[in-house]
């Protein structure tokens, strides 16, 4: 019985590590780009196990994953500094442009009357150590990425403010520049 839970958890961690962590964690630290298991995977039970035991996880790999992912309290400084900056900005930007900035608890809110009414919400999501954007019935995530020393979306590149300035000048009509 115990076979049967345990084969189907491993694998499923092996998706995990191999298919989130390790490529997640690529795009910051060159380390992890070396990871990957070799094409040539030896015959033979001992060979097979040598080989499993030492060139699948490299140690130190996996002492560089908990690198990768900001500890809470660094995450929700750097998220309180990001906020704060986005904020001072929005609220400038939203005087010449005419829309609402409200911030309560951890999150920020834009709010338009016009064109239509409409309101987006910026808010961190700290389970994974990531800023959520829901702006233009479409979500935005962007984890930290180290040497751009932002929050940046991971499909487009963009940082923070410049996810922010899109959605709001598509929403406008007209470029805002946070």
């Amino acid at each position: 019985m115990g076979l049967a839970f345990g084969i189907p958890a491993g694998f499923f961690e092996e998706i995990g590590w191999m298919g989130f962590a390790f490529p997640r964690c690529g795009k910051n630290y060159p380390l992890f780009k070396t990871s990957v298991t070799p094409p040539e995977i030896p015959r033979g039970p001992v060979p097979f196990l040598v080989w499993l035991r030492t060139a699948h996880y490299p140690l130190l790999t996996l002492f560089m994953y908990a690198k990768c992912m900001l500890d809470e309290k660094d995450f929700q400084r750097k998220a309180d500094a990001a906020f704060e900056d986005l904020k001072r900005r929005m609220l400038t930007a939203g005087d010449e442009h005419g829309f609402d900035v409200e911030g309560q608890s951890g999150k920020l809110e834009v709010l338009f009357e016009e064109p239509g009414e409409a309101k987006f919400v910026i808010s961190p999501n700290t389970p994974v150590r990531e800023i959520w954007v829901s702006a233009l019935s479409t979500s935005f995530k962007l984890g930290w990425n180290e040497l751009r020393n932002a929050f940046v979306h991971e499909k487009t590149g963009e940082d923070l403010r410049a996810v922010m300035s899109r959605v709001i000048s598509q929403q406008l009509g007209a470029q805002v520049t946070l």
